[in-house]
């Protein structure tokens, strides 16, 4: 009688098993630190784009005009090299930059709640009715005063 030197099929299934809880129980915490740096990266980006703005204005004397979505503030090149306004952000939606009377405000369309809540807890108070961050009607933005 000749021994057999293999797996049967009980302990390769056994495997397979445990190969799958170790990947269901690690995927979303991959997912969770994806996340966060995507976040990380956008706020990086949104103070970025402000301290060029303020910058721009201190040394030009004026404010940075209103620009549509999606297109970089031709003024604002030779204070900013990133991000690209013509790009999307990292968290998707493309940039828009309005200037208001009493207030400034960066602008990302669209993007979801739960993104917004993640980066309002980043910057500000974790309450997306108020504060820096806000959501309203749509527009999810970064918003300060003008001087």
């Amino acid at each position: 009688m000749k021994l057999s030197r293999g797996f049967t099929l009980v302990e390769i299934m056994i495997a397979v098993v445990i190969i799958g809880l170790l990947a269901a129980m690690s995927i979303p915490a991959f997912q969770k630190v994806r996340n966060k740096a995507l976040t990380n990266a956008f706020v990086n980006d949104l103070r970025t784009i402000e301290k060029a703005i303020d910058i721009y204005e201190t040394e030009v004397g004026t404010a940075l005009q209103d620009y549509v979505e999606g297109i970089q503030p031709v003024d604002l090149l030779p204070y900013l090299t990133k991000p690209d306004f013509t790009v999307n952000t990292p968290l998707g939606g493309a940039w828009d930059w309005d200037n208001h009377t009493t207030y400034y405000r960066i602008s990302v369309i669209p993007m979801d709640v739960a993104t917004v809540q993640l980066i309002d807890i980043e910057i500000d108070d974790g309450d997306t009715s108020t504060g820096l961050i806000r959501f309203d009607g749509g527009f999810r933005y970064y918003t300060w005063n003008a001087p």
